[in-house]
């Protein structure tokens, strides 16, 4: 324990991160330098935060695939794959406020991909499951780790400086919290994550250790829940067989969260299967695909009622595809008795990227309305255009922007902008009474009426106090009921100091 605890252990530990991920670790501390740099006033574009954070990711997993072959390999194709990857970020718009959903998806979907890529790429070769299965439990736990230990270390400098500053009444600098939280967060959590990434024997460890905290985890935890959710959809099931009525668009969430956690529960129990060591972990990896395939059945008639009623949307689209994905990653474990589990992460990851990233993507080729809905398209490219446009007119305050991504009632952020700066100005809610779209500021209880047809007919809506230039809009309106549910709303609205 002396040796594990010794300063020359530590160095030593440093060092051979350093060595073996140094993109990374060169990623990690330029994004630590940066933080500080904004919190230090100085603008920092935001296409750097996707740029690091696909860096850091890709540093490791070039090395993780290459280093048994070539650890120079490992580096070059690192070094490739942020180069193109920056190439793309500089494509970005250089305001984030002109980022369009297609583009925020990708780079969602980009970032995810390379962060999972670290878990399998080294294992993609016939008969290696099980020291994938290993290799990924490692990764997880040393995440675990990584994130309460930078909890621990953060609290407890914390506290200390909280002490000092009580005992020796002083008032301790803004600054000094910021770079608690960049030395804990953002600098010690990866380096302590990077160092435990298994490595020679370690990484390549085939034997098969069914963790005790797994068996119950996925047992007698998720197994009771997933049954009761299993329960509650055959249920529902036999209710639309009586009745003859097509299902509710919400139960596709039910069995999406079902279909995910079986999966989840397959890969927990993987190595009980393999060793025959449990028959309930034995029937729930072979039969897991038939039980949920007649509600996978189920949740395809929900969508194609919700497509059939409202048309496609991009949000639509991705539940469709996954909805396939589940038919088909629930037959290929069926097929291959459960066996090949780690095709469950690498087929969902190829999937994502296939669906998500270039001009063929989902958010780019669906259009973003619902069928007899009407919709507004952007109207603004930049709010510094908006600015140019209203800045002038003294008798209006300069400008707010404000976005929704919720359906119904929901909080939004406000955003204050002048030429040069952006910083939150509060909340507001958002709720739609009588045809009318009626902004709330959460702070100030001031209330702005916007009738729901000029927004989706007019580019700019006026009031007696105020001016909102529509961005986008679009939702649903029921032809029945003539309910109306807003998924996204975006504008500047400009309005007097006082009401």
């Amino acid at each position: 324990m002396k040796t594990l605890l010794s300063p020359g252990a530590v160095v030593r530990s440093v060092s051979d991160t350093v060595c073996r991920f140094p993109l990374a670790v060169a990623a990690v501390i330029v994004g630590a330098v940066l933080f500080l740099m904004a919190i230090h006033d100085f603008e920092i574009n935001y296409r750097w935060v996707p740029f690091l954070g696909v860096t850091v990711s890709a540093g490791v997993a070039c090395v993780v695939a290459f280093e048994e072959r070539s650890r120079l390999w490992g580096h070059l194709a690192g070094v490739g794959v942020t180069l193109l990857w920056g190439v793309r970020c500089l494509l970005l718009p250089v305001d984030e406020g002109d980022l369009s959903m297609p583009q925020g998806v990708e780079i969602g979907v980009v970032t995810m991909v390379a962060f999972l890529s670290s878990f399998f790429v080294a294992f993609l070769r016939r008969d290696t499951d099980a020291q994938w299965w290993n290799f990924a439990a490692r990764m997880l736990v040393r995440l675990a780790l990584g994130a309460i230990f930078s909890g621990i270390l953060f609290g407890g400098f914390l506290l200390a400086i909280h002490a000092m500053a009580e005992l020796f009444d002083f008032d301790p600098p803004a600054e000094l919290f910021n770079w608690l939280t960049a030395g804990c967060f953002i600098i010690f959590a990866p380096l302590y994550v990077m160092a435990g990434i298994p490595s020679g024997d370690a990484k390549h460890d085939s034997e098969q250790r069914p963790a005790p905290v797994l068996k119950v985890l996925a047992l007698y935890i998720l197994g009771p829940i997933l049954a009761v959710y299993t329960l509650i959809l055959y249920a529902y099931l036999l209710k639309i067989v009586f009745t003859w009525q097509l299902p509710d668009g919400w139960v596709s969430w039910l069995v999406t969260t079902l279909g995910a956690g079986g999966l989840a529960v397959m890969l927990l129990i993987w190595p009980l299967r393999m060793r025959g060591e449990n028959r309930a972990a034995e029937l729930l990896g072979r039969w897991m695909g038939v039980v949920i395939a007649p509600l996978l059945v189920l949740m395809t008639v929900g969508i194609a009622r919700r497509i059939s009623d409202y048309g496609f949307t991009p949000n639509r689209c991705y539940i469709l595809l996954l909805n396939i994905w589940f038919y088909g990653i629930y037959a290929w474990l069926f097929v291959v008795r459960g066996r090949r589990v780690k095709w469950i992460v690498i087929s969902a990851v190829v999937v994502a990227l296939l669906s998500s990233v270039g001009p063929w993507s989902l958010a780019r080729v669906t259009p973003r309305a619902d069928k007899d809905k009407p919709y507004t398209t952007e109207t603004m490219s930049s709010r510094t255009e908006a600015w140019k446009a209203w800045s002038s007119d003294s008798t209006l305050q300069v400008n707010t922007l404000w976005r929704l991504d919720h359906s119904y009632t929901g909080f939004m952020d406000i955003f204050w902008y002048t030429n040069a700066s952006q910083e939150i100005f509060g909340k507001a809610t958002l709720s739609v009474e009588e045809g009318d779209m009626v902004i709330r500021l959460t702070e100030t209880g001031r209330e702005f009426r916007v009738p729901f047809d000029q927004v989706t007919k007019q580019t700019t809506v006026r009031g007696d106090d105020f001016v909102f230039i529509v961005g986008s809009c679009y939702g649903n309106r029921s032809p029945d009921s003539g309910e109306i549910e807003v998924h996204h709303l975006e504008g500047y609205l400009f309005y007097n100091d006082e009401p």
